[in-house]
């Protein structure tokens, strides 16, 4: 169980609709659109979003995990700027040392010809692999597109309400149980790296949901996903062992089609060192 308590991590926020989309051809103005539910505004913010091939993202996560008599807080913060046409990102992530209680800086960086270059926290050092290494071909391998997003949310509107703000729409869903972890697994296995599909699946197939919260901001003249919140309380039982975790996740997504490309710094591109195959590999122990 230690050893896949890393795993949690991504599993926790598989709920989070983010600005994730691949471009599609241009829709009409949303400004004068009619909106008469949540699942309206969830149609055309899709559509929306599906204009948007670049973006920048900031959130911040507050785990805690608790294994029998002791509790581990993480916090984590992720700064990314993302574009989809021709994919790259840059990602700047801080988040504690559950050792320590240290911060830990690193960043990461998809170029366009497909590298990914990783920094080595507290190393100064430089690591390279190919995209296809990880599983990473095209857009759609670390992306949902967006009626699958529509088609996974639209299982849950029953659970959704929606009220409205100056200038946003706010989408909650609420709730617990197999329905939700239902989408939430189907979100995962879709936007998981496919190397860790096996264990991702073992994961939330020994996962009960307890409680979740999620609330989504959009914007009511261009129907942009800009802001999120999130909590949920889980617990996972596996092999005698069990964990709980209690979450909270907020994020604000902003510059909408404003980066052109990402540049890698030229240290990691002078300097990176080619990743190890064996460090590629998903750890299967127990």
């Amino acid at each position: 169980m230690k050893k896949r308590t890393a795993l949690v991590f991504g599993v926790s926020c598989v709920f989070m609709l983010g600005a994730c989309s691949e471009e599609g051809e241009q829709q009409s103005s949303q400004t004068d659109a009619s909106v008469d539910n949540a699942e309206d505004v969830l149609t055309q913010s899709v559509e929306a979003m599906s204009d948007v091939n670049s973006y920048s993202i900031d959130m911040d996560m507050q785990q805690e995990m608790k294994m029998g008599e002791q509790t581990t807080p993480v916090d984590t913060s992720i700064s990314m700027d993302i574009v989809q046409d021709p994919l790259s990102f840059a990602q700047e992530m801080t988040t504690t040392n559950p050792s320590t209680g240290e911060d830990m800086v690193m960043e990461q960086y998809l170029a366009e010809d497909g590298t990914i270059y990783m920094e080595v926290p507290m190393q100064n050092t430089w690591m390279k692999t190919d995209a296809s290494s990880l599983g990473i071909e095209n857009l759609e391998d670390i992306e949902m597109s967006p009626e699958a997003q529509l088609d996974m949310l639209r299982e849950v509107t029953e659970n959704m309400t929606m009220e409205e703000e100056e200038g946003q729409y706010v989408l909650h869903i609420e709730g617990s149980g197999d329905k939700l972890l239902e989408i939430g697994t189907e979100f995962a296995m879709m936007e998981s790296d496919p190397q860790m599909e096996d264990q991702l699946e073992t994961i939330m197939n020994a996962m009960d949901i307890e409680s979740f919260q999620y609330t989504m901001y959009i914007d009511k003249e261009t129907f942009y996903q800009e802001e999120m919140e999130m909590s949920m309380d889980l617990s996972i039982e596996e092999g005698g062992s069990s964990m709980e975790m209690s979450q909270t996740t907020s994020a604000v997504m902003s510059g909408f089609n404003e980066t052109e490309s990402v540049d890698v710094p030229s240290e990691a591109v002078e300097n990176a060192g080619e990743m190890e195959e064996d460090m590629m590999q998903p750890n299967t122990g127990q």
